[in-house]
């Protein structure tokens, strides 16, 4: 029996670079867990570089992308039976997400949703915020994000390395951009003005900003408020706090927020409160470690702890973790602080370190392994007396959690399992097809009616088929009677709307059955509708003169790996068998959910 192939999924992401947080957990991660599975990832940053590829893969994974391209790409992979995943890590929907008010991106995601068949989202609440833009009963699954580690970091950088290409530079754009720019101003000069005037008050703002920030670059005097420090001042710091009086370390990290939301570094002036109460009685220090220092200096300076900001990066967390008493993350209750993940919980628990939160949605399955909303009594439980047990029961009942929640074992199953069984949809307005799929027989050479009309007669007494046939002007008259007398109403080909390559007969077909022969004109009718299911992956064969003993003899016209596919068998049912064979099985995926590969 021959293996069947790898089931492919492409994810589509503007930003395939490991170094930005969402693609690793929300595109490589998922991808190498995957793999483990024996289920190949491709990678594009864009909807159109995916077209051409559409008869190769088995799902597609849209990334945070919500642009008109994937509308068209979404409908077109639904013709042809690609399963469709929105993935969304954030609420990047709500009102004031965009920089100006847009509706664009909702409508898009409407529309990318009505072929999905499935949004994955990793929070509960993140469903939640999206159904009402959806049609009713559209399907939201909850994977979270993977625990990340330092290994896991370094795969997705290998990932990236290996299979992912790099962005080509485009000099052209500039100019092309340019060019769309002065056709835009002749057109509507008013409106083209005042673009250009924001765009270079924008160039001016961002060039004083750096320009303040080359004059802060000398460094200040010692004294006693908050300093950056860099991952190998943070050891050297560590070291002299073993050696000292031991100051309890608190660690927040993260994106240090946006104009659109309260999430980021300033909640934690909600543990201000607790950190300056908890500090009267055990000494800490708050450890920041974000990318926006101005911040911290103007905002964090103000909570009366030792502190110290360290600049942004995954090495610095990392090595923060391994030093940390305890992580601190509030969060904000806006629309969009309200959906986001657990990410940076589960990685505090993967280092060992006991994370106090606020509880979100996506929270709840760490509940017994965290501490929620009470951030006093949260520090003095891992802080105080009885603050090394209180950790080591924490972590040790975030252990089974992680395991089977969190692992790259778990998202991979997760994802294996949606990639399995997510019924495809049907295309908004179209027929339910029966589950072995559509066949569309082309009646053209009068020599070889005989043979596809006994295999019309077999196709058109299953349940599981739908048949279509075809008929050319030039078969038309001699096959009229024959189809009156099986009750089967045709298509009536017409010449001008095939010959300009209008595919609307085949969107829906899976097989098309004609006469070898009828393709001996490449310029024929027949030709062009053999071409056009080609090029939309249409499963097509010509059938040829019978030998061997066999009654019924075709060859593909279309095959993945190059070489054709043969069909032969003594009778109509036994061809009808072997062209469906396992294609029940293909429509709702080919494989099993296998076990990790070893190794």
């Amino acid at each position: 029996m021959t293996d069947l192939p790898r089931a492919r999924v492409a994810w589509v992401s503007p930003q395939l670079s490991y170094m930005v947080a969402s693609t690793r957990y929300r595109c490589y991660y998922p991808a190498l867990a995957l793999g483990e599975l024996d289920i190949e990832s491709v990678f594009y940053r864009s909807s159109k570089e995916v077209i051409p590829h559409l008869k190769g893969l088995d799902a597609i994974v849209f990334v945070k992308l919500l642009d008109s391209d994937s509308v068209k790409l979404a409908g077109l992979a639904k013709d042809q039976g690609v399963k469709v995943l929105i993935d969304l890590c954030d609420n990047i929907i709500v009102a004031n997400y965009p920089k100006t008010p847009d509706l664009h991106p909702a409508l898009r995601f409407a529309g990318i949703g009505a072929f999905a068949d499935a949004i994955v989202v990793p929070s509960p609440a993140l469903s939640e915020a999206l159904r009402p833009m959806l049609r009713p009963g559209a399907r939201f699954v909850v994977i979270p994000d993977q625990v990340e580690t330092r290994t896991s970091f370094a795969a997705a950088k290998r990932l990236q390395e290996e299979a992912v290409k790099p962005a080509e530079k485009r000099p052209a754009a500039i100019a092309q951009r340019g060019s769309r720019f002065a056709a835009h101003a002749a057109r509507h000069p008013a409106d083209a003005m005042m673009i250009l005037r924001r765009k270079i008050s924008t160039a001016f703002r961002l060039f004083g900003t750096r320009l303040s920030r080359l004059d802060r670059r000398t460094p200040p005097p010692p004294s006693k408020g908050p300093q950056a420090a860099t991952v190998d001042e943070l050891k050297s710091a560590c070291a002299n706090n073993a050696t000292q009086g031991h100051l309890k370390s608190v660690v927040w990290f993260g994106n240090y927020g946006a104009a659109h939301s309260d999430f980021g570094m300033l909640a934690l002036l909600l543990a201000a409160p607790a950190l300056e109460a908890v500090n009267k009685d055990i000494p800490l220090e708050l450890t920041v470690i974000s990318n926006k220092k101005d911040l911290f200096d103007s905002a964090i300076a103000q909570i009366d702890v030792p502190r110290r900001y360290i600049n942004w990066s995954t090495e610095a967390v990392f090595d923060s973790l391994k030093e940390a008493d305890i992580c601190l993350l509030p969060f904000g209750m806006d629309a969009f602080s309200v959906t986001k993940s657990a990410n940076r919980a589960v990685l505090a628990l993967e280092y060992g370190v006991p994370v106090v939160t606020t509880r979100l949605a996506s929270m709840e399955p760490l509940a017994g392994a965290v501490g929620f909303d009470d951030w006093e009594a949260g520090l003095r439980r891992f802080l105080g007396k009885d603050g090394a047990k209180e950790r080591a029961d924490a972590i040790a009942a975030a252990r089974p959690i992680l395991a089977a929640t969190y692992s790259p074992r778990a998202i991979g199953k997760a994802w294996a399992t949606l990639i399995d069984d997510a019924t495809t949809k049907i295309r908004p307005g179209y027929v339910k097809t029966p589950c072995a799929g559509e066949v569309a027989v082309l009646l053209d050479a009068p020599e070889s009616s005989e043979q596809l009309l006994s295999i019309i007669d077999e196709l058109r007494h299953r349940e599981d088929v739908l048949l279509r046939v075809l008929v050319t002007p030039h078969a038309l008259a001699g096959s009229t009677r024959p189809l009156i007398e099986r009750q089967i109403i045709p298509y009536a080909l017409e010449a001008e709307p095939i010959m300009a390559e209008d595919d609307r007969i085949l969107r829906t077909v899976d097989f098309l059955l004609t006469a070898g022969d009828s393709l001996k004109d490449p310029e024929s009718l027949t030709a062009s509708v053999v071409r056009i299911a080609v090029a939309r992956g249409v499963r097509t064969f010509g059938l040829v003169a019978p030998g061997d003993g066999t009654a019924i003899s075709a060859h593909s016209l279309l095959r993945n790996d190059g070489s054709p596919m043969v069909l032969g068998a003594a009778n109509a049912r036994d061809f009808v068998e072997q062209l469906l064979d396992g294609t029940a099985k293909a429509r709702t995926n080919k494989r099993q959910l296998a076990e990790p590969v070893s190794g």
